[in-house]
């Protein structure tokens, strides 16, 4: 029993430095290096594949976040076109109103009640349309910006307020006799909410450029790192092949592996 006891030691420990040798073998440590290297080079040529195919959907995502940024910077600019017009309705009905006062010629009610009417129907209306325009593309914008925007909303929700604050005064109509309007002269309580109008539309247009040109700024990058991104992928391919073909074959090949 002794015996054999000691006979199952002495087979043991032959194993064990076999496969210590094969380990710390040279060859064997050539072999692993060269496996090793060898997917070191495929996982970087798959990684600039995904990061290649990566920028691609970044500049999709940035040229749709220029172009929002482009139509609300339009809108914004016909909105504060609109505002301007607007108001040269409103010093037109102030003239109207203080050559009447001077002349109260009947001919000057005609006028300021046909200047009303454009005041009232067209710019109203022009305003409106232009003004839900306006949000709904910085309503587009904000969903395709992945990061909240309190502030654009705080400045929209300032911009709804101006407006209103002229559409509430656009009531000419509802007056029972025209020469009431001569009374109340509200176009001047009107007009400084459309100054505000445009300031608000001009930090509006401001903020919108400057997206607009960090995208532009962006796209160029974007020519930049594909170029990068293909030059490594190529490299890597080349190395591969290279690899496959010489490097491997004389390593497994040899007599004494």
């Amino acid at each position: 029993m002794k015996n054999k006891k000691h006979i199952i030691k002495k087979s043991k420990i032959p194993k064990i430095l076999v496969i210590t040798n094969k380990i710390l073998s040279r060859n064997f440590t050539k072999r692993f290096s060269a496996v090793l290297f060898g997917l070191i080079i495929l996982y970087i040529s798959l990684w600039e594949t995904y990061e290649l195919f990566n920028l691609k959907n970044q500049q999709k995502t940035w040229e749709k976040r220029k172009r929002v940024a482009e139509s609300i910077i339009d809108y914004a600019t016909e909105l504060k076109s609109v505002t301007k017009t607007f108001r040269l309705y409103l010093n037109e009905y102030d003239d109207l109103l203080i050559e009447y006062n001077r002349t109260h010629n009947p001919v000057f009610i005609v006028h300021i009640k046909f200047t009303d009417s454009l005041i009232t129907h067209r710019c109203a209306i022009l305003l409106e349309n232009r003004r839900v325009e306006l949000e709904k593309t910085i309503q587009e914008y904000d969903r395709l910006i992945p990061r909240l925007y309190s502030k654009d909303i705080f400045k929209l929700n300032i911009l709804e307020e101006e407006f209103s604050k002229i559409v509430k005064k656009l009531h000419f109509n509802n007056l029972l006799n025209p020469l009431d309007i001569l009374t109340k002269n509200l176009s001047t309580s009107r007009i400084q909410p459309l100054i505000n109008l445009e300031d608000i539309l001009d930090t509006f247009i401001t903020y919108y450029e400057n997206e607009k040109y960090t995208y532009l700024y962006q796209g160029f990058n974007y020519n930049d790192s594909k170029s990068n991104k293909i030059k490594n992928i190529i490299f890597s391919i080349i190395t591969l092949i290279f690899y496959f073909y010489t490097i491997i074959p004389y390593l497994f090949n040899t007599k004494d592996g």
